[in-house]
């Protein structure tokens, strides 16, 4: 069964999302994966309601049917093939699907990292499951292309002491 969220204010869209040993790194946030009480996939998908001036064209079309006149019954028909266009290219984008990772802390903070695929939000959590049992591991999840790599095990680190360019993702190898 999965969970749903009704608001997107804590959702997150980055594209990569960095496990190293005990830390979980995106964009330029680190949090220390032994303190994640939580990790689910949710569903985040939103359905559109159809335009209430939709209804216009329908109700002037069946106005200018009734009225059974030449030109008016051609308006009238014409009318409606709008309206049933406008009916059929809403039902097929009223969905807007999207998935998300959330992530809970023990202090009460969650944080929802957005994806457009199920399949790759549950290998996430899958795989971050195994990490935290593991208490290690190095692995980049890009969400942007969904796949997961799992890196070798660093010999050492850098110290950067300079200016750090873009975000805190991006300069951890």
């Amino acid at each position: 069964m999965m969970s749903t969220l009704n608001s997107e204010e804590d959702v997150i869209r980055t594209d990569v999302l960095k496990a190293r040993n005990n830390t979980l790194l995106f964009y330029n946030t680190i949090y220390q994966i032994s303190n994640i009480s939580e990790i689910r996939a949710i569903d985040l998908s939103t359905e559109k309601s159809m335009p209430q001036f939709y209804w216009l064209f329908l109700i002037i079309g069946i106005i200018l049917l009734l009225a059974q006149q030449g030109e008016t019954l051609i308006l009238g028909i014409l009318f409606l093939i709008v309206f049933g266009y406008l009916v059929f290219k809403h039902n097929k984008t009223k969905i807007n699907s999207k998935y998300g990772l959330y992530i809970s802390l023990n202090s009460g903070r969650s944080t929802i990292i957005a994806s457009k695929s199920l399949d790759f939000v549950q290998s996430v959590a899958i795989t971050l499951h195994n990490i935290m049992n593991k208490q290690s591991g190095s692995v980049n999840f890009n969400f942007a292309n969904n796949t997961i790599n799992e890196i070798d095990a660093s010999s050492g680190s850098v110290v950067n002491t300079g200016k750090v360019d873009g975000d805190i993702t991006t300069n951890v190898d």
